[in-house]
């Protein structure tokens, strides 16, 4: 049954009733926890800390005196950000802070005292017995392995703190928001999930994955932007064509500009979230420094243009563009909003692991997969269909029968095909530098390494180690 973590202020009646609530719940089976159990000479931070992360659901008691409590407010923050399910009750009709108005302000309430503990308990039971349910549904002959982007309607996909941060800016006015981050570490899940939330507000939405595209498509400035025009008008089903604003000899940029002003951003009240997905592939093409230029004067134009102000964009990437573009003064790169993506924490695995129904070790996932979001769901879901343990999937990885094999050789192939990338991650394997900035940061974009600077650089997980060693 998940666990249930009450938030209260310590002064009457919130503590009576935060009681009385702990005690009906446990009562009928339900694992609480209350801050009155910290023990003395306990660290009441970490504490606080390691309950809401082993907990499902988040009881608030709002009160005059509970929304003035720092304590209170950063519990609702932190279960929010975690993903907690979070039930507010109202003790009072007091007015609830902007911080948390933001997270609490679409939530249905009910108000509480001794009299209606009781059947609140029993609504708050039905939910959790009905999270259970749903639990159940996703039993080992059902489980679907998460091997590309984790899919919306999962329940293995983990919020992180810049989840909430890009859903609050694409509320506003236009932006631009750079995430950074290496490979399979979620870019493209966390960009979905916006772009669905977006639309949910009402706002146009279009994502760009440059992946996808063909080479003839990449073969040219003029090719490219004319694909991104044809798939604005796809996506959002816009009656013009972009022939009628191509003009050659005003230039590629200048087309796609007249278009994107006049045919898109004024022909919709709601703004638009344009979302370019893994822009890399641009970066060291003959045209990598007009086609970022162009985007920087999208930027601009907002100051000057409230029409641009409906334009939000969203660009992914996984390595330094300052290694590709000529001037970062003229690119996107040094004006937007950035963010960097990185790999689990041990208490986010904690959390996996809690959804999988996996009592699994949270300390050796970490050691042999470093928070690696595919290896881990890919451990967890192993774990989850089979008996094996953490031990047995590393016992075994080298095996033909190894649930990493074909991600492994993936990884393989690129890199043997390359000698300045595998001599470079031959000399992180042995030294624990790389000697050149562009191979490092080929190898960080690849998601091989982790490391702030190539004068310290790690593989990625020991799996990675492991794997390398033996095979470059």
């Amino acid at each position: 049954m998940g666990k249930v973590f009450i938030s209260y202020r310590h002064v009457e009646p919130d503590l009576s009733l935060a009681a009385d609530i702990e005690k009906n719940l446990s009562r009928r089976g339900a694992s609480v926890f209350r801050d009155d159990r910290i023990n003395i000479g306990q660290d009441w931070v970490k504490t606080i800390e390691r309950e809401l992360a082993s907990s499902r659901f988040l009881i608030v008691l709002l009160s005059q005196a509970s929304v003035s409590s720092s304590h209170v407010r950063e519990e609702i923050i932190r279960g929010h950000k975690r993903g907690l399910m979070i039930l507010p009750l109202r003790v009072d009709r007091t007015e609830i802070p902007l911080d948390i108005a933001a997270i609490l302000g679409t939530l249905q309430t009910r108000n509480v005292n001794r009299e209606a503990i009781s059947t609140i308990c029993d609504e708050i039971l039905e939910l959790i017995n009905s999270e259970e349910e749903s639990l159940r549904t996703y039993d080992p002959v059902h489980l679907q392995p998460e091997t590309g982007t984790v899919s919306l309607d999962s329940p293995f996909y983990v919020r992180r703190s810049v989840d909430e941060q890009i859903e609050q800016r694409l509320k506003g006015r236009g932006t631009t928001v750079l995430l950074r981050g290496a490979r399979q570490v979620g870019k493209s899940s966390l960009l979905v999930r916006a772009a669905a939330k977006a639309r949910t507000t009402g706002r146009q939405v279009s994502r760009i994955d440059f992946q996808l595209m063909d080479n003839e498509q990449r073969q040219s400035l003029r090719s490219l932007l004319r694909h991104l025009a044809f798939s604005l008008v796809s996506d959002l089903n816009i009656d013009r064509e972009p022939d009628e604003f191509w003009d050659d000899r005003r230039g590629s940029k200048a087309s796609m500009t007249k278009f994107l002003e006049h045919a898109v951003l004024k022909s919709f009240e709601t703004p638009l979230v344009l979302c370019l997905d893994e822009v890399d592939s641009a970066f060291g093409t003959a045209y990598c420094d007009d086609f970022f230029a162009m985007l920087r004067v999208w930027h601009n134009e907002r100051a000057t243009s409230p029409v641009w102000n409906r334009l939000h964009l969203i660009i992914t990437h996984s390595t330094d563009p300052s290694l590709w573009i000529g001037d970062l003064d003229q690119s996107p790169f040094n004006v937007g909003e950035r963010h960097f993506l990185t790999d689990f924490t041990e208490e986010q695995v904690r959390d996996l692991c809690r959804r999988y129904e996996i009592a699994a070790n949270t300390e050796e996932l970490m050691k042999y997969f470093g928070g690696h979001p595919f290896l881990i769901r890919k451990a967890l879901f192993t774990m989850r269909t089979t008996t094996c343990t953490v031990s047995d999937l590393m016992a075994n990885v080298f095996s033909y029968a190894s649930p990493f094999r074909e991600h492994l050789q993936l990884l393989l192939g690129p890199l043997v095909a390359n000698s300045k990338l595998s001599g470079a991650m031959r000399q992180v394997l042995q030294t624990g530098s790389c000697d050149s900035e562009r191979a490092y940061q080929g190898l960080l974009g690849s998601g091989l390494v982790k490391g702030d600077s190539r004068d310290a650089v790690a593989p990625r997980c020991e799996l990675y180690r492991a794997f390398f060693e033996r095979h470059i």
